[in-house]
């Protein structure tokens, strides 16, 4: 389980997970991702804007100073 806006590497996909709402796995209202995950940082803003993007859209993720 991750919580909202905690920031994964997804090990098995080689890519990063944005923890931000429920996934189809979740239990309750937890977060919780399909694979193994090593968490590295944590967003600076309500992720829960994430909600709103459509599948396959771009988003932009940019490193804090």
């Amino acid at each position: 389980m991750v919580q909202a806006g905690e920031l994964a590497f997804w090990v098995e996909g080689d890519s990063i997970a944005i923890g931000f709402d429920r996934t189809p796995i979740s239990r309750g209202d937890e977060i919780r991702l399909a694979a193994r995950t090593n968490i590295w940082g944590r967003a600076l803003t309500d992720v829960k804007q994430l909600k709103k993007v459509k599948t396959g859209e771009v988003i932009k993720v940019n490193r804090a100073n």
